[in-house]
């Protein structure tokens, strides 16, 4: 039987034989049991928003002006259809709303709606409260040291991703 963490079947350690392979190994299966967790996390009604609509939100507000659905897949690196699944879901709900992009009339924008943004704000503040309950064994640094590693590693990721053919979807996405 295979041993688990939090519900992820570990990798084998590394071995000296293949040390980089092997350490990156053991670091995508940390990386798997972490998504893993968030995405538990997302979809309760632990917080007041879905992790993807808590993304989507997000980004609406990032860009501070009215977006179309083809630019936020872009940006997310989500395939449209399942993004405009999920924007109609969050339209039923109140959390945004379309409206005609002025400078071409086929085309629609979205926009954050009040409601919408009252539970953006909300949630924000929920994970930030769970972040430093889960954060009470790190001091600053480590904190500090920890965003470092994982922005090199999204940098890496994405500067890979730009020169690689078939080029994977997160080639396309902005990095701000």
């Amino acid at each position: 039987m295979q041993a688990t963490k939090y519900g992820v079947a570990l990798l084998d350690p590394p071995t000296t034989a293949h040390a980089p392979d092997d350490a990156a190994t053991v670091l995508l299966g940390s990386l798997i049991a972490l998504f893993r967790m968030l995405r538990r996390l997302g979809d309760t009604s632990w917080f007041d928003l879905t992790w993807p609509q808590f993304i989507v939100l997000r980004r609406i507000r990032h860009e501070e002006t009215d977006l179309r659905l083809t630019s936020m897949a872009d940006a997310l690196g989500y395939d449209i259809s399942v993004l405009s699944r999920q924007v109609n879901t969050m339209i039923d709900q109140g959390l945004i709303t379309r409206v005609r992009d002025p400078n071409d009339g086929r085309a629609w924008l979205l926009r954050l709606t009040d409601e919408g943004e009252a539970r953006l704000q909300g949630t924000g503040q929920q994970w930030m409260t769970q972040m430093r309950e889960w954060l009470t064994d790190f001091d600053d640094a480590d904190i500090t040291m920890c965003a470092q590693l994982i922005d090199v590693l999204c940098d890496g990721m994405y500067q890979a991703a730009k020169t690689s053919s078939p080029r994977p979807p997160i080639a396309n996405m902005k990095t701000n």
